[in-house]
């Protein structure tokens, strides 16, 4: 009308909570390929990102009174704001608008005088997240109290401080997140995922602020287990980045975590390394096969020592992921004694843990890499970077055996479980393939030694036969009388030259 443009919406309906929201046209036709998807059960994603956004404004589906049955307390709460007169004068809420501001700013400060306490920016991430589950589960809790006793949730006073505390949190966390590649750089996909969680668990505080601002219990409530949930996959992925990445985490304020945050940190933890384990064997196969290849035109002399290597590395990997796989069953078993590594030590064992499955597959793509130019008659043997890589590579296949070991006492003195015993099997063959990488990588080295020293030996050999079919030069002028040297001038000489230096150094 009056030439302004008209604007459709659709009116949608979540049916389980009770609440309903408008949506543009083009944000409908956005989502109805996956709302289809989602209705005939072939839909990939979660149902939450389709209705869960930041945008969105949710109210309660208003029905008809029944005669039936009577009115809620909430129902009641609603229409006695609906039907309030309100004055046309009244001000604007600039005060306590003002004051919410600075109850921000406040909270921002304190968290800029705690940073330097922390020292780890995943640790402030940590304590973010335990903020978040703190005062989302205040929030709500006031909320069903205020509905139990037919009591306004804006009347609450209670209630603010932690909806501000929940949302600094939330701010917080979302500059953390961006700083994350300035200090551990490297992160990439995995800041990724945590950057789409962070977002996730947004959406999730948002819809329980609208909750509380619409005092709809059902919004209160699904939110609430939202954001638990929320919480605990961001928590898993911090845990993958505190292994991954390796920055070294301060978690020395650990003890006043939850529970179950710090299990999904250890638990992300323990599958980055299960990944890992499956990622590394599958590259040292495809150097095995590549080793293979390069190793045809070498003699079996030369060419079994490398190929024995990479036997015993994979047969070491495949030990590995046994013993994990034990490992993970082994603490998914109930126990009723007190962990014996602390939080810190348990994600200290994984991050070294990760740090030694990485070295050990790059400095076995280089030993296998200069141990070919070696063995190769053709190549300038670099023997001293040869052992330095071999020695590298052999001593990390030790220590990941030795870290499995301490790994294997520790689940010991947890769990008195008869499947210990089986990780206890499994944590000495790892050590003794470990022993076998570490003498065929002797054997390497020495052979790779003794054909430098051939290569070098049959180099100076070609170099005096080229030097011996060099042109002479012209010969001896016939015209020069040349003293002759016998035996008897030799040993006058040498009698003068002694009697010389008798006569200018007097011994004593």
């Amino acid at each position: 009308m009056n030439g302004e443009p008209t604007t459709v919406c659709i009116r949608v309906t979540n049916t389980k909570l009770g609440i309903c929201t408008l949506w543009n046209l083009e944000k409908f036709e956005e989502r109805l390929v996956s709302l289809r998807e989602m209705y005939q059960g072939s839909y990939d994603g979660n149902g939450d990102s389709l209705f869960y956004d930041l945008t969105g404004t949710w109210e309660a589906v208003v029905k008809p009174p029944s005669p039936n049955r009577g009115r809620s307390p909430l129902s009641r709460q609603t229409s006695g704001k609906l039907l309030g007169k309100v004055p046309l004068d009244a001000p604007v809420q600039n005060a306590s608008c003002a004051a919410v501001c600075k109850l921000l700013i406040d909270s921002a400060m304190e968290a800029l005088g705690k940073e330097e306490e922390s020292g780890s920016l995943l640790l402030k991430m940590l304590l973010d997240l335990k903020a978040v589950l703190d005062s989302s589960a205040a929030i709500a809790q006031a909320c069903e109290q205020c509905v139990y006793s037919t009591a306004m949730v804006s009347d609450d006073s209670s209630i603010q401080p932690h909806c501000i505390k929940v949302s600094s949190a939330i701010d917080q966390l979302a500059v953390c997140v961006r700083l994350l590649e300035t200090c551990a750089p490297g992160s990439g996909a995995l800041k990724d995922h945590l950057e789409a969680e962070v977002k996730k668990l947004g959406g999730n505080v948002a819809f329980l602020l609208n909750g509380c601002e619409c005092e709809i219990t059902s919004m209160i409530l699904e939110s609430k287990e939202q954001i638990e949930q929320s919480v605990i996959a961001v928590a898993s992925w911090l845990g993958q980045l505190m292994v991954a990445v390796g920055p070294e985490a301060n978690l020395e304020r650990t003890e006043f975590l939850p529970n179950n945050v710090t299990k999904a940190v250890t638990g992300g933890a323990e599958s980055y390394i299960d990944m890992q384990i499956d990622k590394n064997t599958e590259e040292l196969l495809d150097l095995q096969r590549q080793n293979l290849s390069s190793g045809k035109q070498l003699a079996e002399e030369v060419r079994r020592p490398l190929l024995s290597v990479g036997s015993y590395l994979q047969c070491f990997m495949e030990k590995c992921k046994i013993f994990w796989r034990e490992f993970e069953s082994l603490k998914k078993q109930k126990s009723e004694k007190p962990p014996s590594l602390s939080f810190q030590e348990r994600v200290s064992c994984y991050k070294t843990l990760s740090c030694d499955l990485n070295a050990l597959q790059v400095t076995w793509k280089q030993a296998s890499t200069i141990a070919l130019q070696c063995l190769k008659a053709d190549q300038d043997p670099d023997l001293a970077k040869l052992k330095q890589a071999t020695e590298t590579f052999s001593k990390t296949a030790v220590l990941l055996a030795k870290t499995f070991d301490a790994l294997c006492s520790a689940a010991h003195a947890e769990s008195p479980h008869h499947s210990v015993y089986q990780l206890a099997v499994v944590t000495k063959q790892t050590e003794a393939a470990a022993s076998q990488i570490h003498s065929s990588a002797r054997d390497l080295l020495q052979l790779a030694q003794r054909l430098g020293c051939d290569n070098c030996l049959r180099s100076g050999m070609e170099t005096l036969k080229n030097k011996r079919q060099l042109p002479m030069n012209p010969g001896p002028d016939s015209s020069i009388r040349l003293r002759g040297r016998s035996g008897n001038y030799v040993r006058v000489a040498v009698a003068k030259l002694n009697r010389a230096l008798i006569k200018r150094e007097p011994l004593p």
